[in-house]
């Protein structure tokens, strides 16, 4: 689910919510139906070989058009925060560690919430702590959107591939990656050393300056 969701930068109710019927591998698609989208338009995206090998491997040898196509014993997800937490951990990324608190009367949520205490054990009287993810699902669709761009898809294309209707939304999450910044201060240093173009011949430049300064 995780990289449905990484590949296609759709939103967690989005993949959740597909299901077989939306999936064609003849025609190499997956679709979102205009009553699903926020804009009333359908969506459609490309059957790229890294999400069909992902739905090759875990399409059931029987299914029905309706079936979800994730699932937890034939039931729709509605959480996985633990999950989540616990695929992040073990995949390295940042967690956070959080009090653990249930409701003081369940059946009068206004009473507020208990931090919940070890009852035994030599952690007697502490604090159960649960992991949280410092990463959430959502941010997958700044990586996919700006996966898309790095790959040369134009950036109309990619914003109607993941579901922005506004551009500005696009430019706030095309956030500059450390990679793109190392691509550029290596072309910048090399240009510089070499003095190439001159917009990037630093030396040159300074060169330059101090001929016109002495009236050369």
């Amino acid at each position: 689910m995780a990289w449905f969701g990484y590949i296609m930068g759709w939103r967690l109710n989005e993949v959740l919510s597909r299901r077989w019927r939306h999936v064609n591998f003849e025609h190499g698609t997956v679709v979102m139906e205009q009553y699903e989208t926020k804009s009333g338009k359908g969506r459609t995206f490309p059957m790229v070989d890294e999400l069909r090998q992902l739905l090759e491997s875990i399409r059931p040898e029987k299914c029905f058009p309706n079936d979800l196509i994730f699932q937890r014993n034939r039931q729709p997800i509605k959480r996985f925060d633990k999950a989540w937490a616990t695929a992040c951990y073990k995949a390295g990324l940042a967690v956070r560690y959080i009090e653990k608190k249930v409701l003081i009367d369940p059946k009068d949520p206004a009473k507020g919430k208990r931090v919940v205490l070890y009852k035994n054990g030599p952690k007697k009287g502490q604090p159960v702590m649960e992991r949280r993810p410092a990463i959430y699902f959502h941010e997958m669709r700044r990586s996919a959107y700006r996966n898309l761009v790095r790959m040369g898809t134009p950036e109309g294309v990619a914003q109607q591939a993941i579901g922005w209707e506004d551009p500005d939304t696009a430019r706030r999450y095309d956030i500059v990656a450390q990679a793109d910044l190392d691509v550029l201060r290596e072309r910048y240093d090399a240009a510089r050393n070499h003095g190439d173009n001159g917009s990037f011949g630093a030396r040159n430049g300074a060169r330059l300056h101090e001929k016109r300064a002495k009236g050369v």
